[in-house]
């Protein structure tokens, strides 16, 4: 999962990777997964929900690099995890997509349905959100060590501009 996501932030040009571990539920020994990075980013929240799909048409990548179909950061966290959460700053926003893994949260995983229920189509970010779990907002507010420039609540003064979070573990 993380060699994904890691090699995802390298091919957007990120000069600066963060990988981190998050405690999601104590009683469970839950462990979520979060990896932000300052690439390119997401040019429109359309281009979010287009990352969702599981391959696209016009892939530009060679034969010997990874990820040519186009699956590993929808799929790989959601083989381990129930939520998986898009999350980037685009013209000064920021922007969340949402995708469920279907087997535990009974949402079908189809790009087509007109609701939009699984994945999400992405929605302006609100830390207030209560259908974004604690763990997660905690992560988008930063930790200490992003002395302040880690707050995707204040996408002007952020340094991150893509967040992929995992959590809600479901296989070990």
């Amino acid at each position: 999962i993380i060699a994904e996501l890691v090699d995802n932030s390298l091919d957007e040009d990120s000069g600066e990777i963060n990988v981190r571990f998050f405690e999601t539920d104590s009683e469970d020994d839950d462990v979520g997964l979060a990896v932000l990075d300052n690439g390119n980013g997401f040019e429109t929240p359309d281009d979010m929900f287009n990352a969702m799909e599981i391959q696209v048409k016009d892939n530009r990548k060679g034969i010997e690099d990874i990820g040519k179909y186009h699956i590993g950061m929808k799929l790989a966290p959601l083989s381990r995890y129930q939520d998986l959460y898009l999350v980037s700053i685009i013209e000064g926003k920021t922007w969340v997509c949402r995708a469920f893994n279907a087997d535990r949260t009974g949402k079908t995983f189809d790009m087509d349905d007109e609701k939009h229920e699984n994945p999400t189509k992405a929605i302006p970010y609100n830390p207030k959100d209560k259908s974004i779990s604690d763990s997660v907002h905690a992560q988008l507010a930063g930790l200490k060590s992003d002395k302040g420039k880690g707050n995707f609540g204040k996408p002007k003064s952020c340094k991150w501009t893509t967040c992929v979070i995992a959590e809600r573990k479901w296989r070990d």
